[in-house]
This record gives C-alpha cells, sequence and structure tokens, in this order.
C-alpha cells in the first residue's frame, strides 16, 4: 500500500471522482469554486497506487501579513473510518498549508449523525458519540462542538430535508399545503425569473438581509450561481396585482353592502356579513396605501434553488416583510419542492435551522413535514499556533472571516 499526496488535482480528476463519492454535496462541486470567487482554490487529495481514494475541494482566503485561512467546506470527500487514510491526508495537508503560510485548517465533514422526522423530534436522544470524532480529535483537530446555534460554524449543523416519496404531490396534505391555498385564493402569482429579472430577485433579498440582521449576498453573487448552474438553476418571485385584487374586494363589498340594505336575512347573519365588511375595507384600504407607495403590481417573496447531484438545493428565500399576511413564501417553496422532483431529485434540502428546533424559520419549514438532520459539526487544525493566536486576540478580521462565512453582520 503506497499513499501519495495531491496537491493540484485537475478539475476532471476531481469531478469524476468527486460526483459519485457517497458524501457529495454542493460545497465540494466544481461550480461552488467557481462561484466562491472570492477564495482561492484548489483541489487536494491521496491517491493509492495511482486511484484516487480521497479528494476535495480547497478554499483559502488571503490575511493580513501575508497569511492564509484554509477551509474544506463539508470535505473532505474521505472514508473516515479508515484512520491511517485520514491520518496520512491531514498530515500532508498541514505541511502543505505552512507552504501558504496558513494559519489553521477548518473542516466540517459531510458526516451525518441523524435524520427524525419533524414530528418526531421531540422523542429523538441526540447522538453524541461518534469515532469520526474521536478520530479527528487524536489527529490533533479542535472540536466545536454540538453547538446549536446556526451562526456559530461556517455551515448549520442542523438542516430541514424533505424527501420525496411516490405520488408524494397528490397525498401531501399538511399545515403547508392549506397555508398555500390561503395565499393563492389572496390573489399571490408565481412568476419564474431567469437573469435578466435578477435585480428583483435581489431586491427581496435585501428585504430578509434588513429584517434578520444578517449579510447575504448581492446580485452579482445570484447571478454566479445562475451562471454556473443554467438549466440545473431554479429562480421563483411571487407576486400580487393589487390593482386587479382591490377591484374583487370592492366587488364584494359592494354585494356585502347589498344584502345588508335589504334587511332580507336574520340579524346574526347580519353581523358575519358587517365583520366581513369590515375586513375588506381595511383590506381596501391597505391596498390603496400600498398602491401609492409600492405600485400596482408587489413582488413578496423569492427562492433561488439549484440542482446538485440527487439533491435541490434551497440555497436563499426572502420575503418583504410590509406584505407578510399575503403567505407567499409557502408558494415559493412548494414551487422550489415540486422543481426539484421534476428534475428527477430524491430529496430537497430546505437549508439550517437553529438545532435549538424552537424559531420561527424552523416552524415555517416544519410545515412542509420534513426530516431534521443533524451533522458532526466544524473541527479546526491549528497550523501555525503563535499566529493563530494573535489573530484570534488582536486583529478583528479574523472574526470577520467567521462572519463572512456565515453571513452574519456584527
Amino acid at each position: 500500500m503506497s499513499y501519495r499526496f495531491i496537491d493540484n488535482l485537475t478539475e476532471n480528476d476531481y469531478s469524476s471522482f468527486a460526483i459519485d463519492h457517497p458524501l457529495y454535496n454542493i460545497y465540494q462541486s466544481v461550480k461552488w469554486a467557481v462561484i466562491k470567487k472570492e477564495w482561492h482554490h484548489r483541489f487536494v487529495g491521496v491517491k493509492e497506487d495511482d486511484k484516487l481514494v480521497l479528494a476535495s475541494l480547497l478554499l483559502y482566503r488571503d490575511l493580513p501579513l501575508g497569511y492564509t485561512l484554509f477551509y474544506l467546506p463539508k470535505g473532505p470527500l474521505a472514508d473516515f473510518e479508515n484512520v491511517e487514510l485520514i491520518s496520512f491526508f491531514f498530515l500532508k495537508l498541514k505541511a502543505f498549508a505552512k507552504t501558504k503560510k496558513a494559519i489553521e485548517i477548518k473542516i466540517d465533514p459531510n458526516i451525518l449523525l441523524s435524520s427524525v422526522p419533524y414530528q418526531d423530534i421531540t422523542e429523538h436522544q441526540p447522538v453524541r458519540q461518534s469515532k469520526v470524532i474521536d478520530n479527528l480529535v487524536k489527529l490533533g483537530f479542535k472540536y466545536h462542538g454540538f453547538n446549536k446555534d446556526m451562526y456559530e460554524t461556517a455551515q448549520p449543523r442542523y438542516s430541514a430535508v424533505f424527501y420525496y416519496y411516490d405520488d408524494w404531490l397528490a397525498n401531501y396534505k399538511n399545515k403547508a399545503t392549506k397555508t398555500i391555498a390561503k395565499a393563492l385564493k389572496k390573489g399571490v402569482e408565481i412568476e419564474e425569473i431567469k437573469i435578466d429579472k435578477i435585480d428583483l430577485f435581489a431586491e427581496i433579498m435585501s428585504y430578509t438581509e434588513k429584517r434578520k440582521n444578517i449579510s447575504l449576498r448581492n446580485k452579482e453573487y445570484y447571478q454566479r450561481i445562475m451562471e454556473a448552474y443554467q438549466d440545473d438553476a431554479f429562480m421563483v418571485l411571487t407576486k400580487i396585482d393589487l390593482k386587479k385584487q382591490l377591484a374583487i374586494n370592492e366587488d364584494d363589498l359592494s354585494n356585502f353592502q347589498a344584502i345588508i340594505d335589504k334587511h332580507e336575512i336574520a340579524e346574526y347573519k347580519l353581523k358575519k356579513i358587517r365583520d366581513q365588511v369590515a375586513s375588506l375595507q381595511k383590506d381596501i384600504a391597505f391596498k390603496k396605501k400600498c398602491i401609492q407607495e409600492d405600485g400596482d403590481i408587489i413582488y413578496i417573496s423569492c427562492l433561488l434553488a439549484v440542482k446538485v447531484g440527487n439533491t435541490d438545493e434551497m440555497l436563499y428565500a426572502g420575503m418583504n416583510e410590509k406584505y407578510r399576511k399575503y403567505l407567499a413564501p409557502y408558494v415559493s417553496y412548494i414551487e422550489g419542492i415540486k422543481w426539484g422532483y421534476q428534475k428527477g431529485c430524491t430529496r430537497c434540502d430546505f437549508g439550517g435551522i437553529q438545532g435549538t428546533l424552537d424559531d420561527g424559520l424552523t416552524e415555517f419549514k416544519g410545515y412542509f413535514e420534513p426530516n431534521i438532520e443533524e451533522y458532526i459539526g466544524e473541527f479546526d487544525l491549528t497550523v501555525n499556533k503563535p499566529i493563530e493566536f494573535i489573530f484570534q486576540k488582536s486583529i478583528p478580521v479574523y472574526k470577520g472571516i467567521r462572519r463572512f462565512l456565515r453571513g452574519k453582520k456584527k
């Protein structure tokens, strides 16, 4: 047995190995390397007798004073139970990192600890023993633990994932479908868009950034994703024609008023109609005000998804909070789920959630009956201990890079 470390795998060699690996994921794809152009990248791996047996996308970012930070996003693609193999790889990677003046190597392997239906999650006993953790710690990695805050690490440890099944849409009856029906009744419409309307998508995402005090991405970044994935990318908006819905409301109000004026129905029925009239009048006033402020047609929510392997990855979703009552995000989400199924995916990843499972985002995604998946988490391997200590203690940009990895503002 003879291992050989490769620090410059060709894109073709890497891709041929990666796409068939059981741990393959969007963050270890060739296209992700192109999208993350703010980082340098290369493909590294290990060959055993000229056969590739381990590989990873390596991202590295410049730090002050010529130093760098190494990051293997959701990698490497390896048999983590093969201690000899991973020991060899990280020994050689650390040596290579020193040549690039890296202060540390960060990894968050795509190792799943558990996958539990949302409705059963309260009865679930978390997995807290792992040979992978033990092995990596023995190799010198610092483990960040079973943290639950999705913003503490480069990638969230918890994710909501829907698994498609035969005739799923015909049998898909839950809170989400009821809410979607309400949204459509309120006049929410669906519009799939391409790059030429990406400004609209970026504008809606900016509302989400302000509401959550997070920094997501800009128009150029979303465009990069669309260009990279092309037919395997899906961008959808929801909108409402306020002028059209206003006319419907005014017609309904006129009809109700006519019924009241005739005095031909029982008083207890009139009370219900008067309540409906009051509600309509409130909606009409709201729509008139919004038409003056925002125009006749309003875009409310958005979603960007891509197909990677067998997974529909819902990467970004946003909403204009002003129009929350129209429930539009439920409509854009179901469109994203359906798109993945049509593309032949077997799973749809809704993205990260808080491990506490008690926040609004988790509740929203829970409406769609996903599995709650917990991943192993994040590890750091120190390459240059004195310099790493200096960065951690005295240079704010180090923490800024951690925020950049997760999109969290100060």
